[in-house]
């Protein structure tokens, strides 16, 4: 194995280039940041340089390109990735000699075009620079076709260098991880969260998850979900999954709330029980995977219900696109065949369902049983870590205060290894809290996280329409 060193240029969004020259720098770092918490996850023996008057740019051996390629090609805010080889600058005709030559065999027999593009003071202009590259090769090709050619050379020119590509790798546009402020999106498991959740991560903003623990649904398949999501898509952070203890909902909905109202009061629950969870914790904005009119309870008017229930911005990235695009988003994103896998098992009605419900008429349906299954699901709050989750594992419980008879452990960062004692309950607390407590939960330890999202909160169960919300989703 050749430990040759590699190319890679990277080219960042176009959006960058609408921002002010402050904005650019700041998205700048952050994509930096993400590219060099990627690689070292990833492909730990490539590294992120940035020349001089250069694009950003990745240094990998031979072996590691692949790997390197894979890992810019899924960071939030890179439009394409290069490998591609430098020629030095001279003067035109010598440099155009130089490419000529290195370029022949690949066009040989064959139709071909040159595509130039420059960033720099050169001289010349780049169609005269693509017209003298394309005569030097013209007699060992089958000539030149700039509409269809079987070969397209490419070349940038970047300053004092020229470089040629040799592969590309495309992008998912949109703008780096961690330029945003951090949501948390509902995630069932299905198509539609998890394509969700990645639309808001692609415009920068970190995303954790939370899950409503319903008695059908699969919570272990949620969290696998989530872990694909980072593993693939923002590798070297450490999203959460909080998950809500629902599993009671649809046993007591289905004995006590009508049949055409009872999806509409389980979405109630839902949004309730979110947004007062947000609320202790943090989070400026719910995330769903609602897309207008897919089903019953998502028709505009009960949209407009539902929202009455929160106190924060819903963000709804997919609310006008058709399933089957968002079926085809989860095969490019690489989650459709987990979400397959998940049965659509929640449905409670039992015949027509209301497609325009108010709130007086889930206050009338519902009455107290909602506030009681929001404050019973809160109670239950749990949470794990998705780097360091492992399938089958459970969910650690979250608590405001440290249990009576636990011994309190505080850790600050999310890779400490403090000593705890064995056979003793363990209270965790600390900005690192979440990720210690799921590496000691995996390995049998009796622990749970004291976290101020388990604090007693709000607790009217009326429409809300305006509150404050914190910051402190980072507190453990």
């Amino acid at each position: 194995m050749t430990n040759k060193l590699r190319w890679l240029l990277v080219a960042e969004s176009g959006e960058f280039h609408t921002k002010s020259l402050q904005t650019r720098r700041r998205f700048r770092r952050v994509l930096r940041s993400r590219l060099r918490a990627g690689l070292a996850t990833r492909a730990p023996a490539a590294w992120v340089v940035r020349p001089r008057r250069r694009p950003l740019m990745i240094r990998a051996p031979e072996h590691a390109v692949e790997s390197a390629a894979a890992v810019a090609a899924h960071t939030f805010g890179v439009h394409a990735v290069r490998e591609a080889v430098p020629f030095a600058e001279r003067p035109l005709d010598l440099l155009i000699g130089e490419l000529g030559e290195y370029l022949r065999p690949r066009v040989a027999g064959r139709t071909f075009a040159v595509r130039a593009r420059k960033r720099g003071g050169q001289r010349w202009r780049t169609n005269d620079f693509a017209a003298d590259l394309g005569a030097r090769l013209f007699d060992a090709s089958a000539g030149v076709d700039l509409e269809s050619p079987e070969v397209e050379i490419k070349v940038e020119l970047f300053g004092d260098t020229a470089w040629v590509v040799e592969r590309e790798w495309p992008g998912p546009d949109g703008l780096p991880l961690g330029t945003q402020e951090r949501v948390v999106s509902l995630l069932s498991g299905g198509f539609d969260s998890a394509v969700a959740a990645w639309m808001l991560m692609r415009r920068g903003a970190p995303t954790d998850f939370l899950h409503l623990m319903l008695e059908c649904a699969q919570s272990d398949h949620a969290t696998a979900l989530a872990h694909h999501l980072v593993r693939e898509w923002a590798p070297g952070t450490r999203p959460r999954v909080w998950m809500l203890d629902a599993e009671a909902v649809n046993g007591v909905l289905t004995e006590l709330v009508r049949s055409d109202l009872r999806q509409m009061v389980l979405k109630q629950v839902m949004f309730t029980a979110a947004d007062r969870f947000a609320e202790r914790a943090g989070y400026p904005a719910l995330v769903t995977g609602d897309a207008l009119g897919q089903v019953s309870s998502q028709t505009l008017s009960n949209l407009v219900t539902l929202d009455a229930y929160t106190s924060r911005p819903v963000l709804r990235p997919l609310v006008g696109l058709p399933k089957e695009e968002i079926v085809a988003q989860a095969k490019r994103l690489g989650t459709h065949d987990l979400s397959a896998r998940a049965k659509e098992v929640c449905d409670l009605g039992n015949g027509p369902v209301s497609v325009a419900a108010s709130p007086h008429d889930l206050a009338r349906a519902g009455g107290d049983v909602v506030e009681a299954l929001v404050e019973q699901s809160l109670a239950g709050l749990r949470v794990l870590d998705v780097s360091e989750w492992v399938p089958g594992m459970s969910a650690v419980p979250v608590s405001g205060e440290p249990p009576e008879g636990s011994e309190s452990v505080h850790v600050d960062k999310p890779g400490d290894d403090p000593a705890v004692p064995h056979g003793r309950p363990i209270a965790v607390g600390g900005r690192g809290a979440v990720s210690v407590a799921t590496r000691l939960a995996a390995v049998g330890h009796d622990v749970r996280v004291v976290h101020p999202a388990a604090a007693p909160g709000l607790s009217e169960g009326s429409p809300r329409r305006a509150a404050g919300t914190g910051s402190r989703q980072d507190a453990a």
